[in-house]
């Protein structure tokens, strides 16, 4: 019954870390899911505020010519301007010059005399004061008109410069725009990235939680199952120490007669002893005598033996001595 519950408990505990793992793979997939879906309305509408970079480029392109072209123009008629003052200056002069001398003749009066090339004027009075009234009179308006062409001209380059100004900021406002339509399209690119990663992450997800397989694993079943095994548990784990208890009881008696035995051994070297002694006790007083006697042989032999290393150490020197004495 204990390995059976053992057993149940192990595959439960298998299926549980199969429902798991479901569990944590399924998740997964629900927020891969809701990214995707996240990210995919990202996308839409950043491609439905996506427009033609290629118009934009175009349009920038277009700016910049008529940008060009009424600078340009602008150039020209800044000369033309030129041109048309140093006229006006040079009637406004020629006019002068006419009036002066119409002034001098008028006061010279018929009977005068020209100051110009000194002559009388008599009948030429009247013919050359019409003349030089019609000289400045045609002078001054054509140095009029060439001032009202200027001021044409001037009321032309201020439009054209209007115009630059306006062009100049339409410029900028499609500058930015391309800079911004480039930025989305790179986010577009990595958004699309991203959606294909995410794509790849579900499918390789989607895998795996087929790999684990399907389970039939029961809360309920388990802690049933949890709750058998732990009372079989504790019943066996009692199992177990009574055993324990038993071997050791065995092995108590097993001590108990060897140490019996070794008790009765013990006490028959005992008595064995006790014999030995009752036997040499009376021969112990003759051991005494002959070791005494044994030590005091030992010492004369032991002296003799010093008598004799000293004589023959005498014996040497002396032959030693009479060598030297020889020599």
């Amino acid at each position: 019954e204990w390995k059976e519950a053992v057993a149940r408990k192990d595959r439960l505990d298998a299926e549980k870390l199969k429902a798991e793992k479901r569990a944590h793979i399924g998740k997964e997939l629900a927020d891969i899911s809701a990214e995707r879906e996240r990210l995919a309305k990202e996308l839409d509408e950043a491609r439905a505020s996506l427009k033609d970079t290629a118009a934009v480029e175009s349009e920038l392109k277009e700016t910049d010519r008529q940008r060009e072209e009424s600078a340009a123009e602008r150039t020209k008629l800044a000369g033309r301007i030129g041109e048309l003052r140093g006229s006006v200056t040079e009637r406004r002069a020629s006019a002068a010059k006419d009036r002066k001398k119409l002034d001098e003749i008028s006061k010279a009066g018929r009977d005068g005399v020209c100051p110009t090339c000194e002559r009388a004027l008599g009948d030429a009075y009247a013919l050359l004061v019409e003349k030089l009234k019609e000289t400045a009179s045609s002078a001054e308006a054509e140095a009029a008109a060439k001032e009202k062409e200027v001021a044409g001209i001037e009321a032309t380059i201020a439009a054209a410069t209007r115009k630059e100004e306006a062009l100049g900021k339409k410029r900028a406002s499609k500058e930015r725009e391309l800079t911004t339509l480039r930025r989305l399209e790179a986010s577009v690119g990595e958004k699309e990235k991203n959606l294909g990663r995410l794509s790849e992450k579900a499918m390789a997800r989607a895998q795996e939680l087929a790999a684990v397989g399907e389970t039939t694993f029961s809360e309920d079943e388990y802690r049933r199952a949890k709750a058998e095994h732990e009372r079989l548990r504790t019943l066996h784990d009692d199992y177990v120490k009574l055993k324990e208890r038993q071997e050791e009881l065995a092995r108590l008696r097993h001590d108990l007669a060897d140490a019996k035995e070794h008790s009765e051994r013990v006490g028959r070297e005992e008595q064995v002893v006790a014999a030995m002694v009752a036997e040499l006790e009376p021969k112990k007083a003759q051991y005494e005598v002959a070791y005494k006697s044994f030590d005091h042989k030992t010492a004369e032999l032991n002296s003799a033996k010093d008598d004799r290393h000293k004589a023959s150490t005498a014996k040497e020197k002396a032959q030693q001595a009479q060598t030297q004495a020889a020599k």
